[in-house]
């Protein structure tokens, strides 16, 4: 008799065993996956350091979601999102030039522009990068501690982000997402001069992130990575604490990532000049 039993793929098998412990750990909720397999368009982001963000390009960012928003299936925030200056350990002391509340009413907004040129069903996750870190960092001294859970909100309760619909990811060293079967999105560990290739050859997987504020690519037989810019303005006095000499080689960019029905991926990498790129012949 011919074994007509479906077999499952690596990937649900791994799932269905995590589900199993999940299980047995007395855990009642459901488990949550970080893949996201659908084919289809996923926008790609990074560093956009609001409210210090590059306001043309993000409209520009905008208009192609709105132009594409029928093939989009993935909006993936990849780490500072937030500039978080006003706890930053960079302002530690000093009297800053803005506030919590100015950055998170800066950052609901923009979510909400972005909300608008997506579709409802569009997968979308926020992984926090160290600007987000710094919250935590914030309480945990001691006098902040003492403030309690939930005073001061932390960028995820702030932005609403689960009310949004957005996967949240909070480990901004150990969290990742993998789109397809290859890809995995982080917001990125390394800052030496060869970053992507010192990713890949650290997780020995397709690895992209934004971490650095570079554009780079490395390509090693199957395995690529792929460094993808800043969306923030190169030019705004919230990077008064990077160096001329560091913020000369930082680039302007994001990612357009096409995943196949096979689970493959296929990555656009898109550099911004003066405020402006281009994609499929248009000009944002």
């Amino acid at each position: 008799m011919p074994n007509n039993r479906y077999r499952l793929k690596p990937d649900e098998e791994q799932l269905l065993q995590d589900y199993r412990r999940h299980k047995q750990n007395g855990n009642a909720k459901a488990i949550v996956t970080n893949k996201y397999n659908t084919s289809g368009i996923h926008i790609v982001s990074g560093c956009h350091h609001v409210p210090a963000h590059n306001k043309k390009l993000f409209n520009g960012l905008l208009n192609l979601c709105d132009d594409l928003r029928k093939d989009i299936v993935g909006f993936h925030l990849i780490g500072d999102f937030l500039d978080m200056a006003s706890i930053s350990r960079h302002s530690s002391g000093m009297k800053g030039n803005t506030t919590l509340t100015k950055e998170y009413k800066a950052g609901n907004d923009a979510l909400d522009m972005i909300d608008s040129v997506l579709e409802d069903d569009v997968h979308k996750t926020y992984i926090w990068g160290n600007h987000e870190d710094w919250y935590n960092q914030y309480m945990s001294k001691i006098d902040n501690a003492k403030l309690g859970k939930g005073v001061i909100k932390s960028p995820t309760e702030a932005l609403a982000l689960h009310s949004r619909n957005y996967d949240v990811y909070e480990d901004w060293k150990e969290d990742k997402v993998t789109i397809g079967r290859h890809l995995d999105l982080m917001h990125g560990i390394y800052c030496n001069i060869h970053s992507a290739k010192k990713h890949i050859d650290t997780f020995r997987h397709s690895v992209m992130f934004a971490h650095t504020h570079r554009v780079q690519t490395f390509i090693e037989g199957n395995v690529g990575g792929f460094n993808i810019g800043t969306m923030c303005d190169l030019d705004s006095k919230a990077f008064s604490y990077a160096s001329r000499a560091m913020k000369s080689k930082w680039n302007n960019g994001f990612a357009i990532v096409h995943i196949d029905d096979n689970g493959r991926y296929y990555v656009t990498q898109i550099l911004a000049f003066e405020d402006t790129f281009y994609y499929n012949g248009k000009r944002y």
